[in-house]
């Protein structure tokens, strides 16, 4: 007999997991670069006032700018930095992502929430200036950190990826965590579907990527499945990483989630990889994530969805068709959350209501935005979306969608 994780007589087995919220904050369109940061932080301001919160709530922010270049991105990162420690006085995980936000802005801001704070121990720190957040209770440690990179102008995304993955690695093991123990991952890479030649041989750049992470991630035992992770073109930048890493006292709550009508992007086969050449007679490796991962918590679960497409098994579908794609990619999350599924992973609960706290959609061309607009409109009126133009990891998918969804 299956154990019912929502029965009341076994809810002292199952770790707490801390509420967490987003807000997204658009600026006024006009103004420089600093005037418009400055809006975004007066709006959070407002907002935090009439959510009765405070600037200590915040444990991870996120600023996608229209960046067209690695010298623009880094004088708008550097600006960005300076005047977001101005704002926090502390430390804040932050990741500066060259996506294009909508509404012909110069950037937007996604804010992570942390609520009821001072029912855990936050500490906040900096190793070799990447900042991240650690959040205790007597149940589970979180580990919230964003914006590993190397930064450097030089687009080298084999050495960017080493070192993105040596500062995870390095931050991981001081504070007492795992590559085994990251539930979420999010994967930034500059010009993804474009090649690097070298020596007369191509190499594109998210492969370069996946080989890099699976080196790493061969290193450890994954215990409860990879992470969910989303793996995003930008215009700039490089490689940036950022990371939530979960550990519970009861580690039994922590579900690795198959889609039923999607081939695991680890078992893709070689069909669908790309060329890597940068390591001489190695054979491509696979994009090591989950399609999501569920934590069940003493009152409900918290999903965090992986980078979603328009793949049916391993392949694309509705190629050339925004509105297929769109609804194809929905239709495949709401799968994906659905309840047979659940029930096939061993999860038998009664849920009075689901529902998105978070919804990020990454539209490949900026002339398609108002169409996608329009179908999450119809289908998920109420939900907090934000929409970027941003490349998508195969060169025939025009949007990708991701999440987290909350269960009660």
């Amino acid at each position: 007999m299956k154990q019912d994780y929502f029965n009341p007589v076994f809810m002292d087995n199952f770790s707490c997991f801390p509420q967490i919220n987003y807000l997204t904050i658009v600026p006024v369109s006009e103004g420089t670069l600093e005037q418009q940061i400055q809006d975004c932080y007066q709006k959070l301001s407002n907002l935090l006032v009439r959510k009765k919160n405070k600037k200590e709530s915040i444990i991870k922010q996120t600023v996608f700018i229209k960046s067209g270049n690695n010298t623009q991105y880094y004088t708008t990162k550097a600006e960005i930095l300076q005047l977001s420690g101005n704002y926090y006085g502390f430390f804040v995980p932050t990741t500066i992502v060259s996506q294009k936000p909508e509404n012909n802005v110069l950037l937007s801001m996604e804010i992570t929430l942390l609520t009821n704070p001072e029912n855990y121990k936050v500490h906040r720190k900096n190793f070799e200036g990447t900042a991240y957040t650690c959040i205790k209770n007597n149940s589970f440690s979180l580990l919230v950190s964003g914006g590993l990179a190397l930064n450097s102008k030089k687009t080298d995304i084999f050495r960017q990826s080493h070192q993105a993955f040596s500062i995870m690695n390095e931050l991981l093991k001081l504070e007492g965590f795992s590559l085994s123990d990251v539930v979420r991952q999010w994967n930034y890479i500059e010009n993804i579907t474009e090649f690097t030649v070298q020596n007369g041989s191509k190499s594109q750049h998210y492969q370069i990527f996946n080989d890099v992470r699976s080196e790493y991630y061969g290193q450890v035992h994954f215990k409860n499945g990879y992470p969910a992770a989303t793996g995003i073109g930008t215009n700039s930048g490089g490689v940036v990483v950022d990371f939530i890493a979960y550990k519970a006292v009861e580690e039994d709550n922590v579900y690795a989630l198959k889609n039923p009508v999607q081939t695991d992007a680890h078992k893709y086969t070689h069909k669908v990889l790309e060329e890597n050449n940068m390591v001489p007679k190695k054979t491509e490796s696979t994009p090591k994530f989950e399609r999501a991962k569920l934590i069940v918590h003493h009152n409900g679960a918290t999903m965090f969805i992986s980078g979603t497409a328009a793949i049916k098994g391993e392949q694309t579908i509705a190629q050339g068709d925004i509105d297929m794609q769109t609804r194809v990619t929905l239709e495949n999350i709401a799968i994906l959350a659905g309840h047979e599924n659940l029930t096939a992973h061993g999860i038998h609960a009664s849920f009075n209501k689901k529902y998105f706290s978070l919804l990020r959609v990454y539209v490949k061309n900026e002339t398609n935005i108002q169409a996608v607009k329009n179908i999450i409109d119809e289908l998920h009126p109420y939900c907090p979306c934000k929409i970027i133009q941003s490349d998508i990891c195969r060169s025939n998918l025009l949007i990708e969608i991701e999440g987290v969804m909350e269960f009660e």
